[in-house]
């Protein structure tokens, strides 16, 4: 793979190009370019960090200039701590990575592992989820997109990266089937099931908190190597079912009331998460009749004001949204194959052709549940040499 020569002279590049874009003020293009090489180096842990200063800067961008949302000064100030925090922050760490040839993440070591095999694409949805505030107990999520682009994958690489020696999953709770009339009653009955192991309880649930039901579980028992917990909330995804706002509102206010938490517990991540359906592929275009493809833009356009009334309505809640999950393109699963496979040039294209060939769909592009399987057999093949 990239030796230390490579590595330095990627990294040279990259600072003559981060210089000259700070110094036309080019703070968006600074941001891509470090975003893109920290991702095809691997440096996880850089990008991280870099995800802090996106998260901080995008507060303070031009559109907010323009709205009236920040001042002048504030934007002024935003683009100085930004500069500062790459200078002397973030391009000093990428040269101390890409100096440390003997410790190099292209190593056979610990930090090549299954885990590797979620850390392709989404980076933006990444960036979403560390901007959190880490003080906090509770953080609760919103993460959408069409079925297939990998809704628990996504959870599961957050997870991974806050419980970094622990290989358990996250706790799925399934209510997409769940009509709005009892949707809560149904959702606090499962979190009291999943928390004490299945036996269930003639108290009276609907005065339940989680401080309460988290004191009185088996997870109390269970979290003493594991600071934090993971929970992903399965919705209805019809665009008949309307989000049950009342109801989350609720959970967010009164259920996760942080004060009803015990000192020793750990901290909650809560993910709602909607799948859409699938839309007919791209690629049978040529082959449909006029009425077909009136029915395919038909259902593209009803998909499209479902979406958007979805994100509108929970832009009213007190939840985080995460960016939309989509398709990974050709070039992310090359820039994957190219950092954790431990191949050279031609092996890396056999491996595309043989592993992943079959499994492309529209416009050279891949579901990301797809991906995770190939993935961990790379990684398997890699350790195991």
């Amino acid at each position: 793979m990239f030796d230390r020569e490579q590595r330095m002279a990627a990294f040279v590049e990259l600072r003559k190009t981060v210089r000259k874009d700070i110094k036309n003020n080019d703070i968006p293009g600074v941001l891509t370019e470090l975003e893109s090489f920290t991702e095809k180096f691997g440096f996880e842990d850089i990008r991280n960090d870099l995800a802090i200063i996106v998260g901080q800067y995008n507060e303070t961008t031009e559109n907010d200039l323009i709205k009236g949302i920040v001042n002048t000064s504030d934007a002024r100030i935003a683009n100085n701590e930004c500069r500062n925090s790459i200078l002397n922050g973030i391009l000093p760490k990428i040269k101390k990575a890409c100096e440390e040839a003997d410790k190099s993440i292209f190593s056979k070591s610990d930090k090549i592992s299954l885990n590797s095999a979620y850390l392709c694409n989404r980076q933006k949805q990444n960036n979403n989820f560390q901007i959190r505030d880490k003080s906090q107990k509770i953080h609760v999520f919103f993460i959408h997109g069409a079925r297939g682009h990998g809704h628990e994958c996504l959870i599961q690489r957050f997870y991974n990266h806050v419980n970094k020696r622990n290989t358990a999953r996250p706790v799925l709770i399934d209510l997409s089937r769940t009509v709005k009339c009892t949707f809560r009653s149904e959702l606090l009955k499962k979190i009291f099931l999943e928390f004490n192991g299945g036996n269930d309880s003639r108290q009276s649930l609907i005065e339940q908190t989680l401080g309460k039901i988290y004191s009185n579980s088996l997870l109390k028992r269970s979290t003493s190597q594991n600071n934090s917990v993971f929970i992903k909330i399965d919705l209805p995804s019809s665009a008949f079912s309307d989000l049950p706002i009342e109801d989350i509102q609720w959970f967010c206010k009164d259920f996760c009331n942080v004060e009803t938490l015990p000192d020793d517990a750990p901290t909650f991540y809560f993910f709602f998460s909607i799948a859409y359906r699938r839309v007919r592929k791209k690629n049978t275009d040529k082959k449909m009749g006029r009425w077909e493809k009136w029915k395919k833009n038909r259902e593209e356009s009803r998909l499209g004001k479902h979406k958007n009334h979805i994100v509108e309505r929970v832009k009213q809640l007190p939840i985080s949204l995460i960016e939309e999950l989509t398709w990974v393109k050709v070039g992310d699963v090359e820039d994957w194959v190219s950092t954790y496979s431990g191949k050279g040039p031609y092996e890396q294209d056999q491996l595309m052709e043989q592993e992943f060939q079959k499994l492309c769909h529209s416009e050279r592009h891949y579901y990301m549940e797809d991906l995770i399987k190939p993935f961990k057999k790379i990684i398997n093949a890699r350790l195991n040499s």
